[in-house]
């Protein structure tokens, strides 16, 4: 089984995602030495599959998931992966978005993601049809 380590900024809330993959104990010592180094940031290891972290104030406990759920993405989280990862999601071009929204994995690997396509569904086809005209 395969983690990735989630982060979130406690002064801003901003969210983030790592893409490296780790084993469980090189995940949990990664998360360790990472919220030592970084105390405003919590970092959580998830498992690969689109598990949810839930960040806890206490580091010392290990973190729950809740399989098949997740953090919705926003406009100002980082784009977790791909040619545009760390941009914010509103800057991501609607015409990748759209690329994304096609692909089969999209949804089981990166549900947060696919479910951020979707809800911007109206915005992207407007984003391509004002490029169609031009």
């Amino acid at each position: 089984m395969m983690f990735i380590i989630h982060w979130k900024n406690l002064d801003t809330g901003q969210r983030g995602v790592g893409t490296k993959q780790f084993g469980q104990a090189e995940a949990a010592a990664v998360c360790r030495e990472l919220n030592t180094d970084y105390p405003h940031i919590e970092h959580v290891a998830v498992e690969a599959n689109g598990a949810t972290p839930e960040f806890r104030a206490d580091r010392e406990q290990q973190p729950t998931f809740t399989p098949g759920t997740f953090i919705p993405l926003s406009d100002t989280d980082a784009m977790p992966f791909g040619e545009h990862a760390g941009k914010m999601m509103r800057h991501v071009p609607s015409n990748y978005l759209d690329w994304l929204d096609g692909q089969h994995w999209l949804q089981k690997q990166w549900p947060a993601l696919a479910d951020y396509v979707r809800r911007s569904r109206k915005s992207i086809n407007q984003d391509l049809e004002r490029s169609d005209r031009e």
